[in-house]
């Protein structure tokens, strides 16, 4: 057995070599955030660009009572259509220290939420609705044609419609028929975001209203399908980080500045989502008609224009919303 005594000088080098090793541990600790998100909803491209330092824990948004996740969550990643969910006096006012690294559209849809929860809100993605089309030479439908032509006799019981209220109503009342509603609803073979491209492949299905994000690897393998985006706009559903801690926005704006680059935002493009950020690369999403005409995954100039968001409803409003779906 050898029984040997440290000298001053490697026990000196001893006491470094530890006090490095804690320095560095407490460093990459103070690092690590948990972050929910709702993974099955964002495309894989948006989620390999999330730090790799944020622990990523999956939520299930419709069950939040029961999901540690959301509790233990130090940063969130939320869309518009979860919104009434969340308790906003468990987060922070993150804008007021983000604000500048927003392009006009994100400013707007903050501008419009009517209620308190607007300061904790920092707008991070927008991904549109698309119509996606099973191929067929007898169903010609165009970009340039009014979102009435779902209501054609040729598709009765032949389309899919997403499950969301808010956005059917939203669809109907840009149509210019009389009680359009009605007829679009009298027009659905199924209401299913989920199941969707199933239903479209595996039966006559002609037509799927979903969004983007969740269609555009079937379309880019699958012939069969293509898809449009109406010029007349379509529905945006908006993405927003919310922080338990003012102390985070530093890390935030860190991950906001390392995307403005030309691979990440064509990747994220591909992909169905958009970045509502002050870059000169995602101005042109909305610009740029060059920038359009090689890239056909993008809404065109026009579709933008007139495209539109869904935000959080007050209670009023939520009972006009009730009245007008249970009466058309």
């Amino acid at each position: 057995m050898i029984n040997r005594t440290l000298t001053r000088r490697e026990f000196l080098n001893f006491t470094k070599l530890s006090a490095a090793f804690l320095l560095t541990s407490c460093s990459r600790n103070s690092n690590k955030l948990d972050l929910g998100i709702q993974n099955k909803f964002y495309p894989d491209s948006f989620k390999r660009i999330l730090p790799k330092s944020w622990n990523r824990k999956n939520i299930n948004f419709s069950n939040l009572e029961l999901n540690n996740n959301y509790k233990n969550s130090e940063l969130l990643i939320i869309n518009d259509g979860w919104l009434n969910k969340i308790d906003f006096d468990q987060f922070e006012n993150i804008t007021n220290n983000l604000e500048n690294k927003l392009d006009d559209r994100a400013v707007k849809i903050l501008s419009d939420i009517s209620f308190e929860g607007e300061k904790k809100l920092f707008p991070i993605g927008i991904i549109p609705y698309a119509v996606v089309i099973k191929n067929n030479k007898d169903l010609k439908i165009g970009s340039d044609q009014a979102w009435d032509f779902l209501l054609s006799q040729s598709l009765k019981n032949k389309i899919i419609l997403p499950e969301s209220p808010r956005v059917l109503i939203s669809i109907a009342k840009r149509m210019n028929t009389e009680n359009s509603l009605k007829k679009l609803l009298s027009q659905a073979f199924s209401f299913d975001d989920k199941n969707a491209l199933n239903w479209l492949i595996n039966s006559d299905i002609n037509i799927a209203i979903m969004p983007y994000s969740l269609c555009y690897e079937a379309i880019k393998i699958d012939s069969r399908l293509s898809f449009i985006f109406p010029d007349y706009g379509v529905p945006l559903i908006w993405s927003f980080m919310l922080t338990r801690s003012e102390l985070h926005c530093d890390k935030i704006v860190d991950w906001i500045n390392s995307l403005d680059n030309e691979f990440v935002i064509n990747r994220l493009r591909r992909e169905g989502f958009y970045l509502p950020f002050e870059f000169e690369l995602s101005k042109n999403d909305y610009e740029g008609e060059i920038l359009i005409s090689k890239i056909n995954t993008l809404p065109s100039k026009k579709c933008w224009q007139n495209s539109w968001s869904l935000p959080s409803l007050t209670e009023i409003e939520k009972k006009e919303l009730e009245t007008f779906w249970l009466f058309s």
